[in-house]
């Protein structure tokens, strides 16, 4: 991207772009929040929020065999008859993997604004908003430029993968915000040397590990960088010493939960040692696309980036990752390039690690990644600012003002084009939005379910009187009540829809839904 003039115009041109650049992102983070299929990780979330829990739904659903999508929504949101108190009671019963920070502001948050699709992302976008300003003043303290802060910023903020997760009722976006908030605040420390960073840096932690637990991680890179600094600043290791240890104190309580029921644990997260089918191909493969996802993603499958030009771009894309590390470690100072390091390599190595010597896929789910994709981005700031600085040879300088044009152009486009979907690669249940306006167009439908969590999802997207019947039990066809003008089958195996087929029912697909599991079935 030329730009013609006075090199202070030129700087001064630029800044208006990329602050152009950051405003689009933030408006990405704001619009179409109730379009994707609120998906059944997310109604979870709702259900935590709400303070009930799977047994009084369940005992709900045995209790009352037909209810409506209202009768679901008010499990799903905040109740007087249950206070915050529940809601870290059913996380600690049944999910306590996730601590309960983020379920809580949630809860407030839903108070506050209600319960809708909206309303409860919104609660995301607005923490990876604040993340953005976060971000800049962490890249000040690192680099101490305003162009490279800028550069990282505008990066971020059209980062698809970053404003995928901005809009998901799911713990993520907080995640990032207080990672950043302790990062910014342990180099506020190591400068200052004031008391109060110190303290505000404990704080941030504790926040950030009953966010999520995989802050272990992130602090145990922050402590090797202290450590490796201790030499120039020994009177920092003890601060830093202390302001961790009250924060690993202030964790304990959940951490000694959490490894009481670790059978609990890893029976919710047995899908993840499963290994991949594909071996170390597809282990390659998904960790390319998951970083090239950080720059352009147009919902592109894991078959379709077999193709030779997905293969080329990502290979291409990782590339330019590997050089930005090695250009910041060769370019930057040591405090700066060691500290994105730490902030990278512990969590990446204990999801890598933990594959090969456990087996599974952790490595493969980006959302655990996160922190890691956020450091890549902030040395691929550095790399394509310094690079397009006019200080650079010319030819070469032009090269990299095309690249950084490049991925910001394929950011922006990913981020439009995932707007108006309304479904994306990191959802399942898809087919949930358009099976719902078929339901939503008969006059009086009955939904006829498998006593499932999928119901909680559906309920958002139905029209509130929408009558739901859950089976009591799988043994024989279901009886149809009077008094409906169509009857669809939800969320049962496909073999029990066969049974139905041959009992007599006419047992059909619903347009353009051939594989998904909901039928339209009638005598």
């Amino acid at each position: 991207m030329e730009v013609s003039g006075s090199p202070d115009r030129r700087a001064r041109v630029w800044q208006i772009v990329l602050l152009g650049i950051i405003a689009l992102g933030i408006m990405f983070r704001g619009i179409q929040l109730d379009r994707k299929v609120y998906w059944v990780d997310e109604a979870f979330t709702s259900l935590r929020v709400s303070g009930y829990n799977e047994a009084e739904l369940l005992q709900y659903m045995t209790q009352n065999p037909i209810v409506t999508a209202q009768e679901l929504l008010r499990f799903q949101s905040p109740s007087p008859e249950k206070s915050p108190i529940d809601t870290v009671k059913g996380l600690a019963i049944a999910e306590p993997q996730l601590p309960p920070l983020y379920f809580l502001l949630v809860r407030s948050w839903a108070q506050m604004f209600g319960a809708s699709v909206s309303a409860m992302r919104s609660f995301s976008a607005v923490a990876s908003m604040l993340s953005l300003a976060l971000v800049y003043a962490l890249m000040q303290e690192l680099f101490a430029s305003q162009r490279v802060a800028l550069t990282a910023v505008a990066l971020l903020a059209v980062s698809p993968f970053q404003v995928l997760y901005a809009q998901e009722a799911r713990p993520y976006s907080l995640w990032l915000l207080t990672v950043m908030t302790m990062s910014w605040l342990l180099l506020r420390s190591l400068r200052r040397k004031h008391w109060q960073d110190w303290l505000g840096y404990t704080i941030a932690a504790v926040l950030s590990l009953y966010t999520f637990v995989y802050s272990l991680l992130v602090i145990a890179g922050q402590a090797l960088y202290v450590l490796w600094r201790a030499q120039d600043a020994p009177k920092s290791l003890k601060a830093y010493l202390i302001a961790t240890g009250l924060a690993i104190a202030a964790f304990l309580p959940w951490l000694g939960w959490l490894v009481t029921h670790w059978a609990q644990v890893a029976r919710l997260a047995s899908w993840q040692t499963q290994s991949p089918i594909g071996g170390w191909w597809e282990r390659l493969l998904t960790w390319g696309l998951n970083i090239s996802r950080g720059f352009v993603d147009f919902n592109t499958s894991y078959e379709a980036a077999q193709s030779i030009p997905w293969l080329l771009l990502i290979a291409a894309i990782v590339a330019l990752v590997a050089y930005a590390l090695w250009h910041l470690h060769q370019a930057a100072s040591p405090q700066a390039s060691w500290f994105v390091l730490a902030l990278i390599a512990p969590l990446a190595l204990g999801l890598v690690g933990s594959d090969l010597l456990q087996g599974g896929q952790r490595s493969l789910v980006p959302r655990y990644a996160a922190v890691c994709f956020l450091g890549i981005t902030l040395s691929m700031g550095f790399l394509l600012s310094k690079r397009s600085h006019p200080s650079q040879p010319s030819r070469y300088q032009g090269l990299w003002r095309i690249v950084l044009a490049s991925l910001l152009a394929a950011g922006i486009l990913s981020c439009a084009n995932s707007a108006l979907a309304e479904t994306w690669w990191n959802k399942l249940g898809g087919y949930i939005p358009p099976a719902a306006r078929i339901i939503n167009q008969s006059e009086r439908p009955l939904v006829i379910s498998d006593r499932t969590m999928w119901a909680l999802s559906l309920a958002h997207h139905l029209q509130p009187n929408t009558a739901i019947q859950f089976l009591t039990q799988r043994d024989r066809p279901p009886t149809l009540p009077p008094g409906y003008s169509q009857y669809f089958l939800f969320s049962t195996p496909p073999e029990f829809a066969q049974q139905v087929a041959q009992a007599g029912y006419r047992v059909a697909p619903l347009p353009n839904l051939e594989g998904a599991p909901i039928w339209e079935i009638g005598s």
